[in-house]
């Protein structure tokens, strides 16, 4: 078990579990997943000129392909 906050305990196996749930209320259908990896896009690249410049030229679909293709080999691994 590991402390969380305000001196909760949470068990380990727990996270799995937590993240699978907020993973599938965004992926339900391929417009939610769309939406999601568009926005994720979004703020990561809000977070740092350094970060944005990083990707002016980068071909955002295939880029989201790859991160969903990447989260769903993690999903894959760990269950």
């Amino acid at each position: 078990m590991l402390a969380g906050q305000a001196g909760r305990r949470v068990e380990v196996k727990n996270y799995l579990e937590f993240f699978l749930d907020s993973l599938y209320r965004v992926w339900g259908d391929p417009k939610q997943q769309q939406d999601f990896l568009t926005r994720f896009y979004e703020i990561f690249s809000e977070q740092s000129p350094a970060i944005a410049a990083h990707f002016e030229s980068t071909d955002m679909e295939r880029q989201k392909d790859m991160l969903a293709q990447s989260i769903h080999e993690m999903v894959e691994f760990s269950t």
